[in-house]
């Protein structure tokens, strides 16, 4: 998502749910909100809105474009973010693709993918805005590292949504891991699942949900795809299903 693009989503969101509303129904934990169908139950927005007219206020935010969401939780907005840095480095190898498929488009291809493999070393990390001033509360990286594939242009490599219960939030970076942190930015745990293989694809991207005492992540790419559950307090792995999903 471009800076100005998410900027526009922090104030649409921030139009749309009532501050003062206590029910998870009165905020957006997570992507396509409450009921993941891309409606809040209380929203009232404004009928219009420009760089002038309805805009509380406006951060410019670093790093990447991508196609991530951000969510609300009370007078927090989080999101994800990469932020690439002057630092070179040699990329790390790529998994290999199930029975040496390609597509075409791969890195540098047609169809929009391009890049090839970065050199750059990128931070990934998790922001918590203070929803009515726009004011950082607090910045996380989770990891610093080469990412060992590029993407789609129209992506980036923190093209997911967090997700939260209210009293914990979860960030999935894809192959940069899985990661728990409380509200007021503290980790709690990180879980490694794999590196993702997309090289003939659009790049990393799919947001984690919760259900009940469980985080479920889907990672459906070129290599070996699967579907897990972890134990949302602990990131303790409760079971996982491999898809055929090549």
């Amino acid at each position: 998502m471009k800076k100005s693009t998410i900027t526009a989503a922090c104030i649409i969101l921030t139009a749309i749910i009532s501050i003062t509303a206590p029910a998870a129904d009165q905020y957006w934990p997570t992507w396509r909100g409450p009921s993941q169908i891309g409606v809040s139950p209380a929203g009232n927005p404004p009928l219009t809105w420009s760089e002038s007219e309805n805009i509380k206020w406006k951060v410019e935010l670093k790093g990447d474009p991508s196609n991530s969401s951000p969510i609300i939780w009370k007078d927090r907005i989080f999101f994800q973010i990469a932020v690439k840095t002057d630092a070179a480095a040699t990329p790390t190898p790529a998994p290999q693709r199930r029975g040496g498929m390609r597509r075409p488009g791969g890195p540098g291809g047609r169809g929009g993918f391009g890049g090839g493999n970065p050199t750059d070393k990128y931070k990934f990390a998790l922001v918590c805005l203070d929803r009515s001033s726009g004011d950082v509360i607090w910045h996380k990286t989770v990891r610093e590292m080469v990412p060992h594939q590029g993407h789609h242009r129209d992506h980036g490599f923190a093209s997911f949504s967090p997700v939260t219960d209210g009293k914990l939030l979860w960030a999935h970076f894809g192959s940069r891991g899985l990661h728990c942190f409380d509200l007021d930015g503290n980790p709690k745990w990180s879980k490694d699942l794999g590196k993702m293989n997309t090289v003939a694809g659009f790049g990393e991207g799919g947001s984690p949900t919760v259900a009940g005492d469980a985080v479920v992540v889907v990672m459906d790419h070129e290599g070996d795809s699967a579907i897990t559950a972890l134990n949302k307090h602990t990131g303790d792995i409760l079971w996982k299903k491999d898809r055929d999903e090549a």
